[in-house]
């Protein structure tokens, strides 16, 4: 992360079976996003992370995964339409 900003962490709610999530909200074929965020939080903490959500101004983090003093920023982006995105 770039500056000396300070993080601000987010609640988020995700689903720990996405055929549930179906099941109870309807299949969305227009959230691939949503659905991709929810897979990589669940692979996250499978894999023994803490997750996060956080934002700096108005720049949001998807995950901040913590484990065992390491620490991982991940952006998640099923198209990348913009330049500035992708800088970011």
């Amino acid at each position: 992360m770039k500056g000396l900003k300070q993080l601000e962490f987010l609640e988020k709610f995700y689903a720990g079976d996405i055929g549930l999530r179906h099941g109870l909200v309807g299949y969305r074929d227009g959230d691939i996003s949503g659905l991709l965020e929810n897979v990589v939080y669940l692979e996250l903490r499978t894999r023994g992370y803490t997750v996060h959500v956080g934002k700096i101004d108005d720049l949001k983090i998807d995950f901040i995964a913590e484990r065992q003093g390491e620490r991982l920023y991940i952006q998640l982006a099923y198209l990348l339409p913009d330049v500035r995105t992708i800088d970011r």
